[in-house]
């Protein structure tokens, strides 16, 4: 029974410990396509900017000056591309930062023709812009306007939905590595070291276990056990 509810608490202080890394949120719209197209969803680390702050090309989730049909704030996804106290200008759709011109894979068929004069990305602040510019109510608009820091809700790090469409997830290890501290349970420490995807798409923590001044990587033992229910799985489909 002891041993029961320790696994208990422990599953549910790592599920505790998921949810203060990353948090889902739906794509609605298509101002992030191609990158990010609506009806998609994608994973956010609530904890990038623990420790660091956004760089230029990082895909955040932020509260926006908009409202919607509740008064509440809109949510947007858009991408950084000018950091606080540069100047930013746009000349025949092609994006100039400090004097020089931003080079990304974005398509700038149809803004030909489309300026902007410059501008101050305000200190503490961002400028960010959906990857489809044509159709994108961002930093552009002055009902967007500079994005605060402390608006930032987190960076995009994984799509898992559609699974056609899944991609590779960009937690960082600094992005982790002390930014919650050590959670104790039941007499014992985790240590949260990795979060990732397994092949069914769940999301799995790799954790480390202390007790006293003992730690132990418990890494190779959730491969392990991992490694035994897929093969558990594999022998019941063969029955």
């Amino acid at each position: 029974m002891k041993t029961v509810i320790k696994e208990f608490a422990i599953a549910a202080a790592v599920s505790f410990i998921i949810m203060q890394f990353i948090r889902p949120v739906n794509v609605m719209g298509n101002s992030m396509e191609p990158t990010l197209s609506s009806g998609e969803r994608a994973f956010v680390s609530r904890v990038a900017y623990k420790r660091v702050s956004p760089e230029r090309g990082d895909i955040v989730v932020f509260k926006s000056k908009l409202k919607d049909s509740k008064g509440k704030s809109k949510i947007l996804i858009k991408r950084v591309i000018a950091l606080p106290g540069e100047t930013i200008k746009i000349d025949e759709g092609r994006i100039i930062v400090d004097g020089k011109e931003l080079v990304d894979n974005v398509s700038l068929e149809g803004m030909e023709g489309y300026n902007m004069s410059e501008r101050v990305v305000d200190n503490g602040c961002y400028f960010c812009v959906g990857d489809n510019r044509l159709h994108s109510t961002d930093s552009r608009s002055p009902d967007v306007g500079n994005v605060p820091i402390k608006k930032i809700l987190g960076r995009v790090v994984y799509r898992y939905f559609p699974l056609e469409k899944m991609a590779a997830i960009l937690l960082h290890r600094r992005e982790i590595n002390k930014l919650i501290g050590k959670l104790k349970v039941g007499g014992i420490t985790l240590i949260p070291l990795r979060i990732y995807l397994n092949d069914r798409g769940k999301a799995k923590i790799e954790i480390a276990v202390a007790r006293g001044k003992k730690l132990y990587d418990k890494r190779d033992s959730i491969a392990k056990r991992d490694t035994e229910r897929k093969m558990q799985r594999a022998m019941k489909k063969q029955v």
